[in-house]
């Protein structure tokens, strides 16, 4: 076999040096010499420049836009390791066009053409079908997929290959860890592993020839051809679940696939990533860094076999970044159910859900006012007390009244009554009263009125703070899901850490208690996930309480910003009131008096108040001033018989009465006084409250706006403080990367950069709840407001500012 490379190969050079400072030593020596004796021209130099150190043949399976980008980024890669210290040339390249033969003899040719010195397979069945000879090559052969060393029956002799000239790239356990995730989101006891004919066919006497049995799963292999009918078609009805081991195939025939796999409610598992996921497919644990990773991996590979290391030597393991993807959209197809630890580590795409409504605050408020159940119980009681009034109203109208009496006396008293009283008679009378003057009566209605409005002010207290802690539940509840996306992303950069860590250990820097130790900090990550996913929970069932929704319901919220128009209304606007401060103590008072004039605590005190003093004026009129009413009375004889009824009646059958009456109490055992006394006291105690109630409005208003403006500039030097420590975990991860720091100081970085994205995430939401705890002490949510009357508040902050003698800032 003619070939530049012999086994083993060694790098070009000249006297067998090894290394490229030397290279350039001895090189350097030999054309000085040559130069002096003229044995050397100008052209024979640059023909010794300009010679190529690596010619590299690739062979392709077929066309596929993955191994394209693959090849690419090897490509990249590798030109930034060799750069000026080798030529690399990729001078041939074969297309097997998804032909078995042809990829055989493709195979052959790169390895006999002798301006080929190394063969790179970067698709899987070219990389099978290198991975099959265990005799060995002449010339280096770069197997770039490999899918799972133990399935492919991969061959293997310490951490390389073994096999002279061999050198492949594995993920190390791929397939059983992907099973044990798969798993983990949807059960199954029979697994058609589904990979194309040609990466199946290479795979020669390999267990992907036969089903298997795997942890009490039975495992078959099915190989596809380019269409989804392919598979579709052969797929028993027992099969319970379906991964793409992996699976090549067009974009359309893909997603029709996918499609008939959904309908038939089988669980799908990529093994490629995101594309397929995107197609339809239930899960991955491929990263999208993975393709990366593994370009600079193969293009290390080759680095290193220019540097002369044996390729037999060169270690094939790889380990794989994962990344949990699960596709929203196809689990609910499929009425999939993941675990529960799946879920939250999982990254979820396709979330739009059409069941699922969407939710601003604005609409969260307004439905908690709807219906809030503590809110509409206020309401009821609004209700009785209307009728309450009207009862009290009543008792001063006209009282009309209806009698009918009947009676019986024994025969001989009515014989001998002579018509005065017969033996039975019915009678009946109508009787109507008018109170004149009641100082009780018409002082209860005047109590009743005011307590009604005092009942109305206690709703208006009740709906704002129903608004307040609706307002505050939806925040909470963005707060918790965002702070969720941050435990989600500490756990992903965890693995990623951890991931470097067995990176570390297999070049030897990193020893197994590293190891151990990102695997603890993974577990500590999980568990403050679970708890942030439990605060979420929390938080999602006090808003759906609020709102009088079931508590499991789920809602899409729209997320809060600084630019938000109905939470920060003319923002800038409001800004020039506030740049110093003395503009701001004005601001604060000015808020502090329109909270006085509209607080409904106040004015809930202050019907009490009017109810106390109209109870105190009772009392003392009491004294000396009479109840004045006018009766009147009408009554007849509607029926007589018996004995005594022949004779006719000395009186009149009819009679009536009018009178009017004057009633004083004058003694009542000291009753009275007390009265007095009581309500004396009463009224004290209410004004009193009334005093340390304007107190507690005054001093809620200043501390919510000082609060509020604090927490206002904390988002941006929260946001600001995130960004210098999430820059200081990205450098110091680099350097462990490296190995050029210790554990110690990415955990410290990684824990550092977590509590700033903590304190970031609190800071935007501990503003909101800030403006709303300020928008509640002074009485007016934004949300309740319009134009026209925040543009009225407006134009009274100026007057106020105005009468204060204080000027606005003004920003040209």
């Amino acid at each position: 076999m003619n070939s530049r490379l012999s086994a083993p190969w060694r790098p070009p050079g000249l006297f067998g040096l090894r290394t490229p400072a030397r290279l350039a030593s001895a090189f350097s020596i030999v054309v000085a010499i040559l130069l002096a004796t003229g044995a050397l021209t100008a052209r024979a130099v640059e023909a010794q420049q300009e010679e190529t150190d690596l010619r590299i043949g690739v062979l392709l399976d077929g066309d596929w836009p993955l191994v394209d980008e693959f090849l690419q980024l090897i490509r990249q890669e590798l030109a930034l390791l060799t750069d000026t210290e080798f030529s690399v040339e990729f001078a041939r390249s074969l297309n097997a066009e998804w032909n078995l033969p042809t990829l055989y003899e493709g195979f052959d040719e790169l390895l006999d053409d002798p301006q080929v010195d190394l063969v790179l397979a970067p698709g899987l069945a070219g990389s099978q079908l290198a991975t099959s000879r265990t005799t060995g090559y002449e010339k280096p052969v770069v197997a770039a997929l490999a899918a799972d060393a133990e399935f492919q029956n991969l061959p293997r002799a310490g951490r390389g290959s073994g096999v002279p000239n061999l050198v492949y790239v594995a993920l190390a356990d791929g397939l059983d860890r992907e099973l044990k995730v798969f798993g983990n989101i949807a059960p199954f006891e029979k697994l058609a592993l589904v990979s194309n004919r040609e990466f199946l066919s290479t795979a020669a006497g390999s267990v992907a020839q036969t089903n298997q049995r795997q942890d009490g799963v039975e495992l078959r292999f099915f190989a596809a051809d380019r269409t989804a009918e392919s598979v579709l078609e052969q797929l028993p009805e027992d099969v319970d679940a379906v991964y793409l081991w992996p699976l090549v195939m067009d974009p359309g025939e893909l997603r029709e696939l996918l499609v008939g796999l959904n309908e038939r409610k089988l669980p799908t598992f990529s093994a490629i990533g995101r594309d397929q996921m995107e197609a339809g497919a239930l899960a991955t644990i491929a990263s999208d860094e993975l393709l990366q990773r593994l370009g600079r991996r193969i293009a290390l590979v080759i680095h290193r076999i220019l540097l002369g290391e044996e390729p037999a030597e060169i270690p094939v393991t790889f380990t794989q970044p994962e990344q949990l993807i699960i596709n929203a959209e196809t689990m609910r197809l499929i009425d999939a159910s993941p675990r529960f630890e799946m879920l939250l580590e999982a990254e979820m795409i396709n979330t739009d859900d059409p069941t699922i409504s969407q939710l601003d605050l604005t609409g969260a408020v307004q439905r908690a006012v709807a219906a809030n159940r503590n809110l509409v119980a206020e309401g009821a009681g609004v209700e009785a007390g209307v009728a309450v009034v009207r009862s009290a109203r009543a008792r001063l109208g006209p009282q009309a009244s209806a009698s009918l009496s009947g009676a019986v006396v024994d025969s001989e008293t009515a014989a001998n009554s002579f018509g005065n009283q017969p033996q039975q008679t019915v009678d009946g009378s109508v009787s109507l009263s008018q109170i004149l003057y009641s100082n009780e009566a018409f002082g209860a209605l005047a109590i009743e009125r005011f307590v009604q409005e005092g009942r109305e002010a206690a709703f208006e207290r009740a709906r704002l703070d129903t608004a307040l802690d609706t307002a505050n539940a939806y925040i909470n509840l963005l707060r918790a899901q965002n702070l969720l996306t941050v435990q989600r992303d500490n756990l992903s950069i965890t693995r990623a850490n951890l991931e470097l860590a067995e990176a570390r250990r297999e070049v030897g820097v990193a020893s197994s208690s590293e190891i151990l130790r990102w695997e603890s900090e993974v577990a500590n990550a999980k568990q403050r996930l679970i708890g942030t996913d439990a605060d979420v929970r929390t938080a999602q069932i006090e808003l759906n309480r609020l709102m009088h929704m079931p508590e499991e319901s789920t809602w899409v919220l729209e997320d809060l910003s600084l630019d938000n128009a109905t939470l920060l209304p003319e923002q800038g606007r409001f800004r020039s009131y506030i740049e110093t401060p003395r503009q701001f103590e004005t601001v604060r008072e000015f808020a502090v008096t329109q909270a006085l004039e509209r607080a409904p605590e106040l004015a809930e005190l202050d019907r009490a108040i009017d109810a106390q003093s109209r109870a105190l004026t009772i009392a003392r009129r009491a004294y000396w001033l009479p109840d004045v009413g006018a009766q009147a009375q009408i009554s007849d004889r509607l029926d007589e018989s018996g004995a005594g009824s022949e004779l006719p009646s000395p009186n009149d059958d009819s009679t009536w009465s009018v009178g009017v009456s004057a009633t004083l109490s004058l003694f009542e055992g000291g009753a009275r006084n007390a009265r007095v006394a009581e309500a004396l006291a009463e009224l004290d105690r209410l004004e009193r409250s009334r005093e340390a109630t304007a107190e507690f409005v005054e001093q809620a208003v200043r501390n919510s706006m000082l609060a509020a403006r604090a927490s206002f500039a904390n988002v941006t030097f929260a946001g600001e403080a995130f960004d210098a420590a999430r820059q200081s975990r990205e450098l110091v991860q680099e350097a462990y990367a490296r190995g050029a720091v210790n554990i110690l100081s990415l955990l410290d970085a990684q824990n550092a950069s977590l509590q700033a994205e903590t304190a970031a995430t609190d800071a935007v939401y501990d503003f909101f709840v800030s403006l709303m705890n300020v928008q509640r002490s002074i009485n007016q949510f934004d949300f309740f407001v319009d134009e026209t009357a925040r543009a009225e508040w407006f134009d009274r902050l100026d007057a106020f500012f105005a009468e204060r003698g204080v000027e606005r800032w003004v920003t040209e």
